[in-house]
């Protein structure tokens, strides 16, 4: 627990060193978590996937367990929770469509 105070800590005092005062964000998503609780390593992949689910459709999916994430042709991608599959546009999170699982 000590560690990421810390690391926070640092960071604040780089950022004032560099004369950045404003937080600039993640620099990328969380890890999604996974349906047995284990901390699995970084995927960059499942992370957006991840981030996507919380932010399709309003957020209406956020409790859901992602199983899987991939990009398709174009602009589109695909995530499969426990629940349900569904279809969007990946710049704007706009559902194509969304199958009951």
């Amino acid at each position: 627990i000590d560690l990421p105070v810390r690391t926070g800590e640092s960071m604040a005092a780089a950022n004032r060193d560099a004369g950045i005062s404003e937080f600039a964000g993640r620099v990328r998503p969380p890890r999604p978590r996974s349906a047995d609780g284990v901390l699995r390593p970084y995927d960059d992949k499942g992370a957006r996937g991840a981030d996507a689910l919380k932010r399709v459709l309003g957020g209406v999916l956020k409790d859901h367990v992602m199983v899987g994430y991939t990009r398709l042709r174009g602009v589109d991608a695909a995530i499969v929770t426990d629940r349900v599959l569904v279809v969007h546009q990946e710049c704007s999170l706009e559902k194509r469509f969304t199958i009951d699982m």
